[in-house]
């Protein structure tokens, strides 16, 4: 028994690294660290160019994990903003200046513009123009009608807007990786499983 209660203490110390979810929106938030505590990029473009927004969301399960953020520069330390909710929020269509609350943001996405707040009050003057010179906002432009980012650029990161066309600037979309545990301890726990249920098999004959 003694040795089976070891084997568990030592699988669950041995599985990947649990995924860590900020709570809120992130300022200054360092990229390595995003990196070490479980996240991926999966989208990176310049503020003055385009992407399909919807289908890189759609692709997603609903309950995945997934970031937007944006970076001063590619060779940024930090990204400028960062928060994170999961790809059924961010499927899910709101009403001009309508927010929805999920992990302390405040989350939208329709015909004009996807983002998020730090506040629920917005301005969707198409993208989010309210508190100008507030560090707790991203809003990235969308198509009318179409409801994704496709030809299109991004508007702002923090109290820095205008971006439209500034391709120094960064967008990111990321996913947090689902913690699995490494496969030598998965084979570890089958074996000492195993054991356990001989060796009481055999205590009772």
């Amino acid at each position: 028994m003694k040795n089976y209660l070891m084997l568990i203490a030592l699988f669950f110390t041995g599985t990947a690294h649990a995924l860590v979810v900020p709570v809120g929106v992130q300022n200054d938030y360092s990229k390595a660290q995003t990196i070490s505590d479980g996240w991926s990029i999966i989208y990176q473009g310049g503020y003055g160019t385009s992407f399909d927004f919807n289908s890189l969301i759609n692709s997603l399960g609903s309950s995945t994990p997934v970031a937007l953020a944006g970076a001063t520069s590619d060779g940024a330390i930090n990204f400028d903003i960062f928060a994170a909710t999961t790809a059924g929020v961010l499927n899910t269509i709101t009403a001009t200046d309508a927010t929805i609350a999920d992990n302390g943001a405040f989350w939208y996405h329709n015909d004009l513009s996807v983002g998020f707040s730090d506040i629920s009050s917005i301005t969707q003057n198409q993208a989010d123009t309210s508190l100008g010179g507030s560090r707790g906002k991203l809003s990235w432009h969308t198509i009318t009608g179409d409801n994704n980012t496709t030809g299109v650029g991004g508007w702002r990161s923090g109290s820095n807007t205008g971006l439209n066309s500034n391709n120094t600037f960064q967008r990111y979309v990321l996913i947090g990786n689902a913690v699995v545990p490494e496969p030598a301890l998965l084979v570890l726990l089958a074996s000492g499983l195993a054991g356990f249920g001989f060796s009481r098999k055999k205590t009772v004959a």
